[in-house]
């Protein structure tokens, strides 16, 4: 944790005019730790156990702020639905994640509208990349209302993120997620739910998967790379 906590006060000094994306948000200021007491409260509420660098980070650098995306999201919090910058009780109101104690089940991505055609194209025995424009567009016309609803059912929030909690956006509803429960514990996935996309697991750029420290500490290199390039 102390090479996050020198490569963010580095960022903070190299980038002042707020460059990297999300850093107008945040400013690269963090909040300040959460008392373990509260943290292990946090954990006994839900019946859940969080991930050893996830709690460090939160109970000794600090809970929320600066971080990818448009910042770190304090323990319980989202970003707001209206107004730009504003954090909601997530896990209170129900309205986003499940049952944090349950099993996060997913292995690899979840695409309801990519599934959604492969089943068609077995049921019909076709190949919808080889259908004329005209036949392509018809059969989505037909089953457009089957496809809505179909995605609809996939991306059922609570059923489909349980165990796993959201800890930062960018922007447009589109989310990051950390997983507490399940095979994939301790590693970061991407949201495009809001784009009809699906959720996947958050990779680097050699498609390995990130914990959470992996995460944040990518975000800083990254994001130290581009201010360098910017300089030149």
């Amino acid at each position: 944790m102390e090479t996050i906590k020198e490569k963010l006060l580095l960022l903070k000094k190299c980038d002042t005019d707020f460059e990297i994306f999300g850093s107008w948000e945040h400013r690269y200021e963090l909040n300040e730790p959460l008392p373990v007491k509260d943290f292990r409260a946090i954990e006994k509420k839900y019946d859940c156990t969080f991930p050893e660098d996830y709690r460090i980070f939160i109970t000794e650098i600090g809970n929320g702020g600066a971080g990818p995306g448009l910042g770190l999201f304090p323990v319980g919090k989202q970003d707001g639905d209206f107004r730009e910058g504003e954090l909601i009780d997530c896990w209170e109101r129900g309205r986003l994640i499940g049952d944090l104690s349950k099993l996060f089940q997913h292995t690899k991505g979840v695409d309801a509208i990519d599934d959604f055609w492969r089943n068609l194209e077995k049921k019909l025995n076709i190949k919808i990349e080889e259908l004329p424009e005209e036949e392509n567009k018809a059969l989505y016309r037909k089953y457009r209302k089957d496809l809505f609803a179909y995605v609809d059912s996939v991306y059922d929030p609570r059923d489909l993120m349980q165990g796993a909690i959201p800890i930062c956006h960018i922007g447009c509803a589109k989310r990051l997620w950390l997983v507490i429960n399940g095979p994939q514990n301790g590693n970061v996935w991407l949201d495009l739910r809001c784009n009809d996309i699906g959720i996947f697991p958050y990779l680097n750029n050699v498609e390995e998967p990130m914990t959470f420290y992996d995460w944040y500490l990518y975000w800083l290199v990254e994001s130290l790379a581009e201010i360098e390039s910017m300089q030149k």
